[in-house]
């Protein structure tokens, strides 16, 4: 199988740094505000450190883009996010996960989320399939599910937000389903649970939040792409600057752009 050993490398790199950061999860741990109002946890500190040394000892001629630390330059570029969701790791509220992305030419070819709280294993890999690991249970993931109104994935506080609220409206769905970390807001279409997830701000993603689970919905027949129909390719380390949505099929895709005006 093609990028073999780099899934067996990203999947043993997420659930050891799942274990690390239950560690801190189960225990007390301090809360700090970066520059962009964010938090950040030792937790995170230290997951981003064990994922870093291990794709760098692993791929030491490829790069990395990772939330905590500066990028390293390379021939491919892997993406971390070390906690996806870490408010709800501070809330201990279960939504949270481990990505690990990898990226050729602009384009994720890889993808591992991993939930620690669950131990619950997605990933995907281009041109090979998208699967979530359970125990010993292992489901092949694929979007391609009948289309039964439109469930809509969105963040806890998306209505805190007039701009979103509107979004919201305007898309009209059928079920909205609060959930926290991209990543498992992803998720959730994968497994056929939710049918679209538009970010409600343009500042609100970031490329290494992104990466993995993008790469896991493209395996899995899904599409991701910004609003106004380019594609999402990842160049570099920070927000990614447009609202993006993921849908499961192109119908969920081009009714979202129909009702928000962009066809």
């Amino acid at each position: 199988m093609e990028y073999k050993k780099e899934l067996e490398k990203a999947v043993e790199l997420a659930q050891s740094a799942g274990e690390l950061v239950m560690k801190y999860h189960d225990g007390h741990f301090d809360v700090e505000t970066k520059n962009d109002g964010t938090p950040v946890t030792i937790a995170d500190k230290k997951s981003n450190e064990l994922i870093l040394k291990g794709l760098r000892d692993a791929f030491p001629l490829d790069g990395v883009v990772s939330e905590e630390l500066e990028k390293v330059e390379g021939k491919r570029t892997w993406y971390i996010d070390p906690i996806d969701g870490t408010k709800g790791f501070i809330r201990r509220n279960g939504d949270f996960a481990v990505h690990i992305g990898l990226v050729e030419d602009g384009r994720p070819v890889l993808g591992v989320v991993y939930r620690p709280l669950t131990k619950e294993c997605y990933y995907g890999v281009k041109g090979v399939g998208a699967f979530k690991v359970n125990g010993n249970n292992v489901q092949e993931l694929n979007v391609n599910g009948e289309n039964n109104g439109l469930r809509l994935m969105v963040s806890y506080n998306y209505d805190d937000k007039e701009e979103a609220r509107d979004l919201v409206a305007l898309l009209n769905p059928s079920e909205i389903i609060k959930s926290g970390s991209e990543g498992l807001r992803l998720m959730r279409l994968v497994e056929n649970k939710a049918d679209l997830r538009i970010t409600e701000r343009p500042d609100m993603c970031s490329t290494w939040d992104l990466c993995a689970p993008h790469a896991v919905i493209e395996a899995a027949g899904g599409i991701v792409s910004f609003l106004d129909g380019n594609r999402v390719d990842y160049h570099g380390q920070g927000k990614i600057g447009k609202q993006y949505v993921a849908a499961r099929s192109k119908e969920y895709l081009d009714y979202a752009r129909k009702r928000l005006g962009y066809t």
